[in-house]
């Protein structure tokens, strides 16, 4: 009986963390692997500790953006600049929520100088990929963050806490006349504002908005006021700002906040009926975590992320239905095959080199064929051809051929580099692999890596050496030099989050002499792990799981697509300043007083280009739009120009094709001129200027109305009451000749 037919599912994918704190996107793998490579802890299958580690961290050592300070004593004293959580960790793919836990704060434990804090919020996703047409090509998969920072490190969107903003310094009056100034408020200055009391803003006969503030510190100037006192200051655009920079919110937050009446479940297990969430879509920023040490305590923020499945995943990974082999995107090749050279078209000969080890290349050229009509590809390592007789042609899911393997373990222990046994499970599996690897490599200085090996091993099978340096033996698992076999090793283990301590796996370590004789550690470990413990509580949830590493395994998934202007340098950077790079970000124009409202994480990419141009008819419900934030009048020449079926969904695709085909080509044609051709960078910043309003010009350049910019770096739309440059002239050139020159 064969299955049912359905479509095939491949959901979007994203990296977990941006590349800075401007929300820019690692190009590719390497460069995200790059970038974590500066993590002391947390690393894929065998931690620091020599423990089960069936994921990765990601914390402030590398990527600060992504922290976000809370209000714990300990965190203040730890980190005395906080961190305003810039950019959010973010969900790796379209999927669907089906367990959370929020800590409304840090969780502590006792120890010697004090409670240690650490977070015990996590959200865990379902996924579903199908390449082919039937059930049996696809995967049920998940994504796990853990330690995300809890529901009071977000401030209340309604506080009361503000400062004047960067750059301003206002007038601040003692009554309602403003006949005379008190004091002036300088950039920075911290007062209270309570906007619901209706007394304590008014507007002038100037058409300004005044608030009565509170003084949080001492100001002098014509008068010496003490914090506490009130006066009045202008504050209706954008002159005050929350005194701290509100960080976004996880987007499956939506059911609690506003206007969703739904309350929260504090510091429990929740299985909701399962909802969507984006590749994309924020799922939290790093939380604070202190970990005890003999003469202290360690201190970061971080997040631990897991990808694990409950499916038939070597099934899976063996590409059942076939998928893509008739349009190859890879080839697995063997040690000592020929390397060919193309002398003239159809002129192919055998060069004097052979491949050196096994290995797969992605098939980024196109096949040529020589005389008699047999196809080689090119091979990237040594600028030759291959014969395509000698290798195995893949397709992206052919991920076996790409060196996915699997293996499994069921310890008695999670811990698997005690010292005092040798290790038997996945640590040898692991060593064979890389001995395997090593032994079949003829670059120079890899026998010598297997020679390595082959020590280690016979180190483990001596029956009359039990003890061991368990850091030898993790440095040898961690290797660089084999990183991609082991980020590439699929594991089906007992998973730490199903166990406390009273489990058999965990018998091992909470051990009576150890409680005798390090009783805090006892107690530390105990308690951490009885916070920490979640799984078994999630329907469908099994203790032993396929692990597979988050990045490596997604990216093996993500489907290719060449990457336009809509992704160079220039965009992100234009993006983040726009939109902060949120395709579903829009904003609304208000009257009385005129100010712009910003919305983020809604359902735009969800609505037709047809109901977001109805949308736009009304600018109090919708104005600007997407990442690029587009008015009214460009999308609908945008449409008209590209002829657009107003029926598509005005999604991310969409947006990115109206700003590569028609804000940079046809309606500010300067920019592509530049970046494809011999246009000059200077015009590419003024039709970039005209366009997005928070590029800046040059000082005696021509701006809106007729006017001329007396200073360097003002909005070509400036004294509109809405807009301000954000970018500087020179920072636009430099972003530009990057992406000129990236590109070429």
């Amino acid at each position: 009986m064969s299955l049912p037919k359905t479509s095939p599912n491949l959901p979007a994918i994203r990296w977990p963390v941006p590349k800075n704190n401007r929300g820019g996107e690692f190009s590719n793998l390497e460069e995200m692997l790059a970038h974590l490579e500066g993590e002391a802890a947390g690393h894929w299958l065998i931690g620091r500790n020599g423990m089960w580690h069936g994921g990765i961290h990601i914390s402030d050592t590398t990527t600060p953006w992504c922290a976000l300070s809370g209000q714990a004593m300990n965190e203040a004293v730890d980190f005395p600049v906080p961190f305003k959580g810039e950019q959010a960790v973010r969900c790796m793919a379209d999927g669907e929520v089906v367990a959370y836990r929020i800590n409304r704060d840090y969780l502590s434990v006792p120890w010697y100088w004090g409670d240690l804090r650490y977070s015990g919020s996590f959200l865990l996703v379902r996924h579903r990929v199908q390449p082919g047409k039937t059930a049996e090509s696809g995967l049920t998969f998940y994504t796990l963050y853990m330690h995300l920072a809890p529901w009071l490190a977000y401030p209340e969107p309604d506080s009361t806490a503000f400062k004047v903003a960067e750059g301003q310094h206002l007038n601040a009056y003692v009554d309602t006349s403003r006949q005379w100034v008190a004091v002036e408020l300088p950039s920075g200055t911290r007062v209270t504002w309570d906007k619901a009391v209706s007394t304590d803003t008014m507007t002038g006969a100037n058409g300004r908005q005044y608030a009565h503030v509170t003084l949080e510190e001492p100001v002098t100037g014509n008068m010496s006021l003490k914090a506490g006192d009130r006066v009045w200051t202008v504050c209706d655009r954008g002159n005050l700002v929350p005194a701290r920079d509100s960080a976004t919110r996880p987007a499956w937050w939506s059911p609690f906040l506003p206007p969703s009446r739904e309350t929260v479940k504090f510091d429990t297990v929740v299985c909701p009926t399962p909802y969507l969430i984006k590749a994309g879509d924020p799922v939290g920023h790093l939380g604070y975590f202190q970990v005890p040490t003999g003469d202290g305590h360690e201190k970061r923020y971080q997040v631990h992320i897991e990808c694990l499945t409950t499916d038939d995943l070597p099934r899976f990974l063996s590409n059942p239905e076939g998928v893509g082999r008739d349009t190859p995107a890879f080839a697995r090749y063997p040690k000592d095959i020929p390397v060919y050279l193309q002398f003239n078209i159809g002129d192919i000969q055998k060069g004097l080199i052979t491949t050196q080890t096994e290995a797969v290349m992605a098939l980024s050229g196109l096949a040529v064929t020589d005389k008699e009509g047999k196809r080689y590809w090119p091979d990237g390592a040594s600028r030759g051809l291959l014969a395509e007789s000698d290798v195995q042609l893949l397709s992206r899911y052919d991920l076996v051929g790409r060196g996915f393997e699997t293996t499994e373990d069921s310890p008695v222990s999670f811990d698997h580099l005690d010292g005092k046994t040798q290790p038997k499970g996945l640590v040898k599996t692991i060593f064979e692999r890389f001995f395997s690897v090593a032994d079949n490599d003829g670059k120079y200085g890899h026998q010598l890596v297997a020679f390595n090996y082959r020590q280690l091993l016979n180190k483990i099978d001596n029956p009359k050496q039990d003890w061991y340096y368990p850091e030898q033996y993790r440095r040898a698992v961690q290797n660089p030099a084999m990183r991609d076999h082991l980020y590439r090793l699929c594991v089906k283990h007992p998973c730490e989050w199903c166990y406390s301590s009273e489990s058999p796996v965990w018998k091992a370590f909470f051990t009576p002499q150890k409680k005798k004789e390090e009783p805090e550690w006892y107690a530390y470990s105990e308690r951490f792990l009885g916070d920490l413990c979640w799984m078994q509580r999630v329907p469908g949830m099994e203790e032993n799981q396929w692990h597979m590493h988050p990045l490596v395994f997604l990216d093996a998934l993500r489907e290719t697509k060449k990457q336009g202007w809509a992704h160079s340098p220039f965009a992100e950077l234009l993006g983040s300043v726009e939109s902060k790079n949120d395709y579903t970000a829009y904003n609304q124009i208000h009257q009385n007083p005129k100010r712009t409202v910003a919305k983020y994480h809604t359902n735009l990419t969800s609505m037709t280009i047809k109901q977001v141009m109805e949308s736009q008819l009304h600018t109090n419900i919708m104005f600007a739009t997407g990442r690029f934030q587009i008015i009214p009048g460009t999308l609908i020449d945008a449409v008209r120009a590209l002829n657009l079926d107003v029926n598509s969904l005005y999604d991310e695709a969409t947006q990115d094709w109206i700003f590569e085909e028609y804000l940079i080509k046809v309606k500010r044609p300067a920019i592509i001129t530049y970046l494809e051709g011999n246009g000059r960078v200077e015009d590419a910043i003024y039709d970039w200027a005209k366009e997005f309003a928070s590029g800046g010009v040059r000082k005696g350049n021509t701006i809106s109305k007729g006017r001329i910019a007396q200073e360097e770096g003002v909005s070509y739309y400036s004294g509109d009451g809405l807009n301000h440059a954000h970018l500087s002239p020179n920072q636009m050139v430099n972003i530009l000749r990057e992406s000129k020159n990236g590109a070429s």
